[in-house]
């Protein structure tokens, strides 16, 4: 059903003065909630539904009819239920939620109402330099076809406000980046692949990676620390110790791990086994060993520098494929 559309529901039965007929309404959010309750007495045998422009948010709408009987108890009549019968209506199904053509900027809440009523965005969405703790700003967002960049955000503590759907996509990459008091990626569970890349820098207070505890393929890099792309520079995730948060990864492009100054160990990404191009681990001044990389078997080119307590390359133990290797400035023996 599109907005405006009608259904019309009828049920056959008795008609007298002491029968009715009540419509129950109810509406279903994707969690299997009900957001909506409209009961409709009426001695009508038929109830006419009609579809809203809300409506495609909602998983289902739910139909019931009850029949009613007046029933006398002592002083008192009171309508007594006689018989049920429900339906189930998909009111979405033949609706085509609105998209967002390009991409946009979200910095305020008056840029965060423009999209209310879109299901998706055919560019990229950079949530950059607000004054948001947190933000539902993309509460309705399906999918992102392009990239997701969370930026220069002074006071964002945690991605668990943008209020995602079970159902969110970005097809692209996801680029969190110099926000100051951000302490956790929960929020971002539903991601379970990137065609692009994953980009975490510059957040100092960043404690662990646990809202991409879902995602098991990175198209092209994970990187962790700084990156070679543009002005943002590098002081990696001071707080970061482990790749926590990690533990379904099972490929990626390019893996890189670089100035990351309390990172032990890369504990977390325990089922990672293929890196098609370049592992690099450059300048974490705290990491004593590779540990958590012992599912990998395939790597393009290893790249180890700058790591001054790293002793060894225990953890790569399984490794069956190495085309390049560069060690240098490290304590390995």
């Amino acid at each position: 059903m599109a907005p405006g559309d009608e259904q019309v529901f009828n049920v056959s039965g008795p008609t007298a003065g002491d029968i009715r007929y009540v419509w129950v309404v109810r509406k279903y959010n994707d969690n299997n909630e009900i957001i909506e309750t409209k009961t409709v007495p009426s001695h009508q045998m038929e109830y006419t539904l009609i579809a809203t422009s809300d409506d495609y948010h909602n998983l289902y709408t739910e139909v019931e009819v009850q029949l009613q009987k007046i029933v006398t108890i002592g002083d008192f009549q009171l309508w007594r239920t006689k018989d049920i019968k429900e339906w189930e209506v998909k009111v979405n199904d033949e609706q085509v939620a609105p998209e967002w053509t390009g991409s946009i900027l979200l910095r305020n809440e008056n840029d965060v109402t423009q999209l209310e009523g879109f299901s998706s965005i055919t560019g990229n969405v950079v949530i950059d330099d607000t004054d948001f703790e947190s933000t539902n700003a993309l509460t309705d967002i399906l999918s992102i076809s392009g990239s997701l960049l969370v930026q220069e955000n002074k006071k964002l503590v945690d991605l668990k406000g943008l209020n995602l759907s079970s159902q969110f996509t970005v097809e692209n990459s996801v680029i969190i980046v110099d926000n100051a008091k951000l302490l956790t990626t929960k929020g971002l569970e539903s991601l379970t692949s990137l065609g692009g890349s994953l980009y975490l820098n510059k957040n100092p207070r960043l404690e662990n990676l646990l809202g991409f505890k879902n995602i098991e393929n990175i198209g092209e890099k994970l990187t962790i620390g700084s990156y070679d792309n543009s002005d943002i520079g590098g002081s990696g995730n001071a707080a970061l110790k482990s790749l926590s948060g990690l533990n379904r990864l099972t490929s990626v492009g390019s893996l890189i791990i670089e100035v990351n100054p309390s990172l032990a160990s890369l504990e977390g990404a325990n089922s990672l086994k293929n890196i098609s191009d370049t592992l690099l681990i450059y300048n974490n001044k705290n990491l004593i060993n590779l540990n958590g990389l012992e599912t990998v078997t395939s790597v393009g080119t290893l790249v180890v520098t700058k790591n001054p307590l790293l002793q060894n390359l225990g953890g790569l133990d399984s490794l069956e494929n190495l085309n390049n290797i560069d060690l240098r400035n490290n304590e390995v023996e």
